[in-house]
């Protein structure tokens, strides 16, 4: 039992000075966006854009699908006309953290 709690507690102390770390990034190297993390945040993005959308009186949100991969906003759907579509895309890219909209996917259909 004396050895189980020694070896813990090395154990413990090498995870939290970094010796088991994963290797370093060079300093213009970005992290890797992935994972529960990246999951999580692209989750918020999406909700987020959901909410802009759903406070913007000119647009009608319920027609426009959302959905997010590493900040990337991608909106699908329907709206009547190019201005609703311009609006939506906006209202995505107003979003903190959004790297970048795409709304090829969405549909113009007059009403």
């Amino acid at each position: 039992m004396h050895m189980t709690f020694i070896r813990n507690a090395l154990s413990i102390a090498a995870l939290s000075t970094g010796l088991l770390a994963t290797p370093a990034m060079a300093a213009d190297e970005q992290p890797h966006s992935d994972g529960v993390v990246s999951t999580i945040s692209d989750a918020t993005i999406t909700t987020k854009v959901k909410a802009r959308m759903l406070n913007d009186k000119d647009l009608k949100s319920t027609d426009i699908h959302v959905s997010t991969f590493n900040g990337v906003v991608e909106l699908s759907g329907t709206v009547p006309s190019e201005s609703a579509k311009a609006q939506a895309a906006a209202d995505a890219r107003s979003v903190e953290s959004v790297k970048s909209v795409d709304a090829a996917a969405i549909v113009v259909k007059p009403r």
